[in-house]
């Protein structure tokens, strides 16, 4: 997991460098669009996941009393996860992108991830099954939950066999299930162990933490489409992930209500394990706040497909679940001091610069199609890149404290030294009766909880849909499996002809694309909002009927891309070549990498694939 760590920290520095300098080693499996799935996998499936299943297997026999079960069955599935995870890393720098975020990797690597997965399910579920203690500590409850919520996001990420805007629900719903329902509860399932455990004092409230649990459950399972406002799915949709949004204050209130009134703060601020485990409840925190912004109409006007979007990912994995993770593992080995210091503040002024720049990018936008002086694309683009400047060398500063921190950390956890392990024990409950839901029913909720949460914002919108007729903008430019086939109709073929295309050489761009992660960058989505005026019609559900994956994207580092085919400029595939190649050539506030280390065959081909978005 250390080694993940660093990696993920040295991506992620690199990224951030090729914002403000983007010649700097922007090409081939160092890219943007290849090094942005590396980073993300790195940190969240070797990092977080691989050492949460670490400390979960340490914590667990602690609070039940009972040794952990399968210990054979543990040790494989943790090695399944890992190493499935170090493929998939290495797969998606070599161009091995499915174009569906955080759930990059290729479906061998997916295997194996999954089998492990369901190895530490089994694992953790029968060890707390076994539990010797008297009552069930909190914290086994968050264990037992989190386990198989992530075990069904994942499949459900990884494997599901959606297209379109159906795609696009599961995607998002699993992604909220990996960072809402496995980092965070996980996480916190430490920090409800360590806090009152390292100050010797007794938990505040059981009551206010089985509260925390539950409104968990309830809330984040159905946020998955927080960050699809104004997206081609239905309205009701959109309502049930605002109204769901704003719930998800209550257990992050609860949470930090109860922990900080359960500190010692004399011994607290003598500690460094502890200490961390605050700034991680105190990005848990922040997540209200990052979600409700993406999630509300109004604000999401404003700051969807700005930076404030990569703020969920930041808060989540880097923020709660990182620090969560070396509060504990510095409790263990010590020497977390030095990485606090640096990573905390770098991690703070890293959110302030997205959600910040993203106001700023967001109104920006807004601005131009309102006064009518610009819009969004083409040279209109850099009063973004423009404004966004200085947010870029911001930012970098802020990761070179991260890095280092997170890089002197890892360093430190593989340095040989001693290991502190501690004694069974559960920390003090207080006064108040603990309860007494056994494990088994804890899981059984857990799953029923997602599986509601999946049905009612996946399945049910998919069936809605499944009469669906595709558009004619889908018939005639976007069957891209027909058109790899060799199957186009008479009207895609007579159509791309017109624009001078080759339905097989446009799937094989779009092939590219993919691979080079400019998704990362670009979105192919036209809201029905202000920001949006001028780039043409706006994106429907039929329009991305036949596509799988749907590539409606995240984020606008680059113009969206939508209709890029019908604008000057873009619609030329001779030009498109000359811009991949050398985007400053023209363009020198363009902060796209040079693409030149692709064949000649490639760049044809993805210049036929952008010309063919009309």
């Amino acid at each position: 997991a250390s080694v993940f760590l660093a990696l993920g920290a040295l991506a992620g520095l690199i990224l951030a460098i090729e914002l403000s300098a983007p010649s700097f080693l922007n090409s081939g499996p160092l890219s943007y669009g290849r090094l942005f799935p590396v980073f993300t996998g790195a940190l969240l499936f070797g990092w977080v996941t691989v050492g949460l299943i670490g400390a979960i297997y340490y914590l667990l026999p602690r609070l039940t009393g009972a040794d952990l079960q399968d210990e054979a069955l543990a040790r494989l599935s943790l090695i399944l996860v890992a190493g499935g995870s170090l493929v998939g890393v290495i797969a998606v720098a070599a161009g091995r992108n499915q174009g569906v975020p955080l759930f990059e990797f290729p479906f061998y690597a997916d295997i194996a991830v999954i089998v492990g997965l369901a190895g530490v399910t089994r694992v953790v579920s029968r060890t707390a099954l076994a539990h010797r203690e008297p009552h069930v500590y909190i914290s086994v409850w968050f264990f037992v939950a989190a386990v198989w919520w992530l075990l069904f996001s994942y499949v459900i990420g990884s494997l599901s066999g959606f297209r379109g805007t159906d795609l696009e629900l599961a995607n998002r719903f699993a992604e909220a299930g990996v960072l809402f329902l496995w980092v965070i509860p996980a996480g916190l399932g430490i920090a409800y162990y360590l806090i009152p455990k390292l100050t010797d004092s007794p938990l505040y409230s059981m009551r206010l933490a089985v509260v925390s649990f539950w409104t968990m459950a309830g809330t984040f399972a159905w946020v998955g489409a927080h960050n699809f406002t104004f997206g081609p799915a239905a309205d009701w949709l959109e309502t049930i992930n605002v109204v769901f949004a704003i719930g998800a204050f209550v257990p992050v209130a609860a949470a930090l209500a109860n922990l900080l009134l359960s500190i010692d703060w004399t011994l607290a601020r003598q500690s460094t394990p502890v200490r961390l485990a605050l700034a991680g409840t105190a990005f848990y925190a922040l997540l209200a706040v990052q979600i409700l912004g993406l999630a509300f109409r109004s604000s999401s006007t404003v700051v969807q497909f700005t930076t404030w979007t990569e703020g969920t990912f930041v808060i989540t994995v880097l923020g709660a679940g990182s620090l969560w993770l070396m509060a504990l593992l510095s409790h263990l080995r010590g020497g977390g001091a030095v990485a606090m210091r640096l990573t905390v503040p770098g991690l703070g002024l890293l959110v302030a610069t997205l959600w910040l720049g993203g106001l700023l990018a967001g109104f920006t936008w807004s601005a131009g199609p309102r006064s009518q002086d610009f819009v969004n694309y083409g040279e209109g683009f850099i009063n973004t890149t423009g404004q966004l400047a200085g947010f870029d060398a911001v930012r970098w500063i802020a990761w070179v404290l991260i890095a280092v921190g997170f890089v002197w950390f890892a360093v430190r956890m593989l340095t040989p030294g001693p290991w502190q392990f501690s004694e069974v024990g559960v920390p003090s409950e207080g006064e108040e009766d603990p309860s007494e839901l056994a494990p088994e029913k804890v899981a059984v909720a857990a799953v029923l909880i997602i599986g509601i949460a999946f049905l009612t914002t996946v399945l049910i919108p998919a069936l809605d849909s499944s009469d669906q007729e595709p558009s004619l903008l889908a018939i005639s430019t976007r069957d891209y499996d027909a058109f790899a086939d060799g199957q186009a109709t008479p009207q895609a073929s007579d159509t791309l002809a017109q624009l001078g295309l080759d339905a097989a050489r446009v799937a094989e761009g779009r092939d590219v694309y993919i691979a080079e992660g400019c998704v990362y960058c670009h979105t192919q989505q036209v809201r029905a909002n202000v920001a949006d005026v001028g780039l043409g019609a706006v994106t429907t559900s039929e329009d991305v009927v036949l596509t799988s994956p749907a590539l409606l994207g995240r984020i606008r580092l680059g113009p969206d891309l939508a209709h890029a085919g019908s604008r000057p400029l873009t619609g030329d595939a001779t030009w498109v070549i000359a811009h991949l190649r050398d985007p400053r050539a023209e363009r020198g506030w363009s902060s796209m990498p040079s693409y030149d280390h692709l064949s000649e065959d490639d760049l044809q081909a993805l210049a036929q694939y952008i010309v063919s978005l009309q």
